[in-house]
């Protein structure tokens, strides 16, 4: 089975996302479950997005992600 798992951050940043989701990869993949992970947040965005100031940068990097979202949700189909 193929899961896809439109998570907030990138793999290992979130504790909430580690202890929900990620936590269990191994248990499942022994039970032949694929987890897929498409994060919101990519690396730059991850970088400023708590940082004070930066705002044009933080509305670039999110309209970027959004856009990234909007187009990832063409893969659900295979899921």
């Amino acid at each position: 089975m193929r899961l896809l798992a439109l998570v907030p951050s990138i793999y290992d940043k979130n504790p909430s996302q580690r202890y929900r989701i990620e936590q269990w990869e191994p248990h499942l993949r022994t039970l032949g479950v694929e987890i897929t992970y498409r994060p919101f947040d990519d690396e730059a965005l991850n970088a400023v997005i708590y940082q004070p100031g930066q705002t044009a940068k933080k509305v670039d990097l999110i309209l970027r992600a959004l856009a990234r979202r909007a187009r990832g949700m063409r893969e659900v189909r295979g899921f």
